[in-house]
């Protein structure tokens, strides 16, 4: 088992903590804090790391499908994208949650499209 392969595990709970975190300050109209923009820094530093680690192991022969590529790098840019366009939205909790929840299940399309 690659740690690419690993670290996927980690990934995925973190993105659903997240978005409950993120969901939960969005319907009760509070600001997100440092605390969860921490989180989400460590998160988007992880997929990226997660991104890179498996390029590695492309160029070490692995053939995952090709839509395998698409969830993966969707995952990493997605978030940044959305965090930028709702930055300082009275609902951005709720747009923040629902995008780490969306995540989650790209990072289970992934898993499922890595090939053998």
């Amino acid at each position: 088992m690659t740690v690419h392969d690993f670290l996927w595990r980690g990934l995925l709970p973190l993105q659903v903590l997240l978005g409950v975190w993120a969901l939960y300050f969005g319907f009760r109209r509070r600001p997100l804090g440092s605390s969860f923009f921490s989180g989400v820094i460590v998160d988007e530093l992880l997929l990226i790391l997660q991104a890179l680690l498996g390029l590695a192991v492309f160029a070490e022969g692995a053939r995952p499908d090709a839509l395998h590529f698409l969830y993966g790098g969707l995952v990493v840019i997605i978030l940044p994208i959305v965090y930028f366009y709702t930055n300082q939205r009275p609902r951005a909790g709720i747009w923040l949650g629902v995008t780490l929840l969306f995540m989650a299940g790209l990072i289970i399309r992934a898993y499922t499209t890595r090939g053998v």
